[in-house]
């Protein structure tokens, strides 16, 4: 049945070599590299979550400049519509008086034109009036000897 022998504990002697060979050969370098390896995930997560709050800081900082640039963009085209608005407004009042001027200049002209010619033309036609009445006039006996004032 039963017996006691040295063959118990040569067996748990074994077993502690075994258990010791064990650890030191697979045991401990698996837990090493299990624990490397859960340190080295450990740190690359806490890399990845330092790039990524990076990435949405840089993110966030790139849309507010964006919008800044966007807004002051739209401020220089509403500013160089403005300075063109007043720009035209000056030019059409320049024009504008340049017309009125060269208008009234040219009516002065006119009248000056003008009243030369009726200086001109004044005396010819006085003549002209005065031809033409002798004409009629000259015709006229020849009326009165044949109209009949006589009778």
């Amino acid at each position: 049945m039963l017996s006691i022998d040295l063959t118990l504990p040569i067996v748990m002697a074994m077993f502690l070599v075994f258990a010791v060979l064990m650890n030191m050969v697979f045991f401990g370098p698996v837990t090493r590299a299990l624990a490397e390896r859960r340190e080295f995930v450990a740190r690359h997560q806490a890399e990845a979550a330092a790039a990524l709050a990076k990435a949405q800081e840089i993110q966030a900082d790139y849309d507010t400049k964006l919008r800044a640039a966007q807004m002051q963009a739209a401020e220089t085209v509403h500013g160089a519509l403005r300075e063109a608005e007043t720009k035209r407004v000056a030019m059409l009042e320049q024009v504008k008086a340049e017309v009125g001027q060269e208008i009234e200049t040219a009516k002065a002209s006119i009248r000056a034109e003008r009243d030369r010619a009726i200086a001109t033309l004044a005396p010819q036609v006085s003549e002209f009036g005065d031809t033409i009445k002798r004409k009629v006039l000259a015709g006229a006996p020849a009326l009165t000897s044949t109209g009949g004032h006589d009778a």
